[in-house]
Order: structure tokens, then C-alpha cells, then sequence
């Protein structure tokens, strides 16, 4: 999900537009694009079954938007806003491996639903919660900021998504010495710097 906002998670962070229709519906069309995108890779490519692929457009449209506002309190100075709405994926997804557990369930369109609702019910809460709170003295944000800041956002993040699945693929998983020199070469390089 690099591109899942267009980058419109860097604008906001960076520009500190104001919450208001403009940018709503701005992160509301990028994300629903990504989530079309998604669902038809799913559903073509994957050949999951329609039920799932339909859940799975409510859950990267919460997840994309709740990135732009999750942004939009971060260049605020409100981290602790910015946090819960980063981290509330990962609670909303125990909540439901518990019930899941905890209630026998089998039903991953059951799960997947849960998952979409409070994935949706989440941004819808941080959105409101960004408009009264970090409007003040905030302008509407520009369209070309947008497109220009944002494609160049998503572009380093779709690059360091394939350098990184290239990663995988480069390193040879049936020579055991090369892969620990590539390990130990790639221990080296983070401890390096702090040295």
C-alpha cells in the first residue's frame, strides 16, 4: 500500500492544509483509486472469491485515509493523535483474533468485515476529530502541491517497495555462505554509522 494515498500523507504532513472538503476528498478518491486497484488484483490475479474482494475496498480505503489524517496531526505537533490512528489497525485487529478465538469462529468474510468496519469507523473518527481540532489558521491545500509532491512521494515509496522485494529475489536462497555474507555485509552497514 505505498501508493495507497498518492502521497497525499507527505503533503499533509509537510504542507499543514486545512480539513475541510478539499482534502477529504482528495484522500477519499486516492484512496477508493488504490482500493478499486487493489480489489481487481485480488480478485483477477489472486482469484480470491468476490465477497472477500468487496471487504477488501472499505479496508484500504479506511487504512489509506486514516494515513492522511494520521499525517495531517503529525504536522499539527499532535503525535499522540497521529500514534492512535497509526496503531489502531493493529488493536482493532486483536479485538478480532480474540473474538475470532474466543467465539470459535470460521468465518474469514466475518473477520474481514470487522476488519473493514473498524478500519473505516477509525478514520471516520480521526477525521472528525482533525477537523476541530487543527483548523485554525490552516488554507486549503493547492492542487498542483498535490500532484507534484505526492507523485514524487509515491515514486520513492513504490522504488524502495521494489528494491526491496528485489532484495528477495536477488539473494540466492540455496547457498548458504553467500546468503550469511550478504547478512553479516548488511549487519555491518547498519551498525556502521553509529560507530
Amino acid at each position: 500500500m505505498a501508493f495507497g494515498p498518492f502521497g497525499l500523507e507527505v503533503v499533509a504532513n509537510r504542507h499543514r492544509p486545512r480539513v475541510g472538503r478539499r482534502l477529504g476528498l482528495l484522500a477519499l478518491a486516492f484512496a477508493t483509486a488504490t482500493g478499486i486497484l487493489a480489489a481487481g488484483i485480488a480478485y483477477l490475479y489472486y482469484g480470491l472469491p468476490a465477497g472477500i474482494v468487496a471487504l477488501l475496498l472499505p479496508m484500504v480505503m479506511g487504512s489509506a485515509t486514516a494515513r492522511v489524517c494520521s499525517a495531517v496531526f503529525q504536522g499539527g505537533h499532535r503525535f499522540e493523535f497521529a500514534m492512535i490512528l497509526l496503531q489502531a489497525s493493529n488493536y482493532i485487529l486483536l479485538f478480532i483474533a480474540l473474538l475470532a478465538i474466543g467465539l470459535s469462529l470460521t468465518s474469514e468474510r466475518f473477520v474481514l468485515s470487522l476488519m473493514a468496519v473498524g478500519y473505516v469507523i477509525v478514520s471516520g473518527l480521526g477525521w472528525m476529530a482533525a477537523y476541530r481540532t487543527v483548523n485554525n489558521g490552516r488554507q486549503e491545500i493547492k492542487f498542483y502541491v498535490v500532484f507534484s509532491e505526492g507523485a514524487a512521494a509515491v515514486g520513492i515509496g513504490v522504488g524502495v517497495q521494489i528494491l526491496a522485494q528485489f532484495e528477495r529475489l536477488a539473494i540466492p536462497k540455496w547457498d548458504p555462505w553467500r546468503c550469511w555474507v550478504l547478512t553479516r555485509y548488511s549487519q555491518q552497514l547498519q551498525v556502521r554509522p553509529f560507530e
